[in-house]
């Protein structure tokens, strides 16, 4: 059983210096490898026979991180579609639709839907 004054220390950042001239995918990448790390911790508390927190963070969180997760998918998927030479374009036109989607306040889904 968790209690709930315990402490997870098995919580590991990694920074990296992105060199690569990928670096809008290799950033999504790393985003997505990070939301599933921490959608995995989260099923690994709702394991435990906290009932009280399980339900907390079914309702609260995970709802949340599919969706996260979902999103950051389809943002990896369109970046890899670009081919090596068209890639700095391809990320212009990604950026640049992304923050015309932010600037008129649709819904995230919204973005993904345009590729």
């Amino acid at each position: 059983m968790i209690w709930r004054e315990e402490r997870y220390t098995d919580i590991c950042i990694v920074l990296y210096s992105y060199i690569s001239q990928k670096h809008g995918l290799l950033a999504f990448q790393d985003a997505l490898a990070l939301e599933k790390i921490v959608s995995q911790s989260l099923e690994g508390i709702i394991a435990e026979d906290d009932f009280q927190l399980n339900h907390f963070i079914e309702n609260e969180y995970l709802d949340e991180q599919v969706d996260t997760i979902k999103i950051l998918g389809d943002y990896v998927r369109q970046l890899e579609m670009f081919s090596d030479d068209q890639y700095t374009l391809g990320q212009y036109i990604f950026d640049k639709n992304l923050l015309k989607s932010l600037k008129h306040g649709k819904d995230k889904e919204d973005m993904t839907k345009q590729y």
